[in-house]
C-alpha cells in the first residue's frame, strides 16, 4: 500500500478507501457472488470441503505488545476459512470463516453441516476426522498408527483420494496469488476479511468457469 500512495501522490488512507470502494462495488454488482450453501442440497452434486490454507494472524494490538500472548495464544485472532468445492465443475460453492483456534469439523458442523444432503458425497482430510459418523457418505484419508499399517487397499484408497482431491491445492495456490490472501491479515479481523476471501473465491470461479 505504501508503493502505491507514493506512486500516485496520496495518502495511505486514500488509497484504503478507494480499495474499499473497489471491493464494496464488485460485491454489489453480484457478477462474482458464489453459490453458497443452498445448492448443498442437491442430491446431484458432490463436494469437496478443505480448510484454506491463509492462516495469517490478524496483526493485532496486543499480540505487538506482549511476546507472551503472540506465542502462548497464537491461533487466537487467525482467521481460519473453509472452502466448499464441486467435485466435478471446479467451481467454488460457499465459503465459511471462524476463528483459527477451532477445529475444522466443528467448523463445518457449526457452518454448512445441517445444510449438506445426505445423499451427497464429501471429500476431506484428516481436519474433519469423525465426519463420517455425522455424514455417511463421506470421504477421509485412513490414518496408520503404530500398531495399525496401512494394507496395500487402504493405501491405493488414500492415493485415489489423494488424486480427487489434488484441486484443492491449485485452488489453495490460485487464493495466494492474491497477495492479501498470501501474507498475514493486517486488517481488522471481524470487519472485511471474510467479504475479501469471499470475493476472491468468486473472482477465481468466475474465471474457471468462462
Amino acid at each position: 500500500m505504501d508503493g502505491i500512495a507514493a506512486e500516485y501522490g496520496v495518502c495511505k488512507g486514500a488509497v484504503c478507501l478507494a480499495i474499499q470502494w473497489v471491493e464494496d462495488t464488485l460485491v454489489k454488482g453480484g457478477a462474482f457472488a458464489l453459490p453458497g450453501k443452498k445448492v448443498l442440497k442437491r442430491k446431484s452434486e458432490s463436494v469437496r470441503v478443505h480448510r484454506g490454507r491463509r492462516h495469517g494472524k490478524s496483526d493485532k494490538p496486543a499480540e505487538r505488545r506482549s511476546r507472551s500472548v503472540l506465542f502462548g495464544e497464537k491461533k487466537r485472532h487467525t482467521p481460519k476459512t473453509q472452502v466448499i468445492t464441486g467435485r466435478d465443475t471446479l467451481e467454488i460453492l460457499d465459503v465459511q470463516e471462524a476463528k483459527g483456534g477451532g477445529r475444522d469439523f466443528k467448523v463445518y458442523k457449526e457452518s454448512i453441516g445441517s445444510s449438506v444432503g445426505s445423499s451427497m458425497p464429501i471429500d476431506t482430510d484428516l481436519g474433519y476426522l469423525g465426519i463420517q459418523a455425522y455424514h455417511p457418505n463421506s470421504f477421509i484419508p485412513i490414518k496408520s498408527s503404530k500398531n495399525h499399517e496401512l494394507s496395500e487397499d487402504e493405501k491405493e484408497y488414500n492415493r485415489e483420494l489423494a488424486r480427487r482431491r489434488i484441486v484443492i491445492e491449485h485452488i489453495n495456490a490460485k487464493i495466494k496469488t492474491y497477495k492479501s490472501m498470501a501474507y498475514p491479515y493486517r486488517g481488522h479481523y471481524c470487519n472485511r476479511h471474510s467479504m475479501r476471501m469471499t470475493l476472491v473465491c468468486g473472482l477465481i470461479s468466475y474465471d474457471w468457469l468462462i
